[in-house]
């Protein structure tokens, strides 16, 4: 099955992108793990930032751009550092942190 991450990305976390598309790209290369990486950016700094909304555009790109199968949403302050699976597990899955 084709995946991908979607990190929702906000202008207050500018400074982790940096750290953060590396890190993922170096783990998911080390645990066999192939995903697309999305980034998802809302523009408009001059309103409130809407997670749901830059979540959403990230999604349709995934399923409708990159034909994915599933997605999952990442913050870019969440970087795996070990025993995090992102392959599909057969159902949706909800998880907080």
């Amino acid at each position: 099955m084709k995946g991908a991450i979607v990190t929702v990305f906000s202008k207050r976390r500018e400074r982790y992108l940096p750290f953060y598309i590396p890190a993922l790209r170096s783990y998911l290369e080390k645990t066999s793990q192939e995903l697309d990486i999305i980034v998802s950016e809302q523009i408009d700094y001059n309103t409130t930032f809407n997670f749901n909304i830059s979540a959403n555009v990230g999604l349709r790109a995934a399923f409708e751009s990159l034909n994915c199968d599933y997605a999952i949403i990442v913050g870019p302050d969440n970087i795996p550092l070990e025993k995090v699976d992102y392959s599909w597990s057969g159902k949706n899955e909800t998880s907080f942190l």
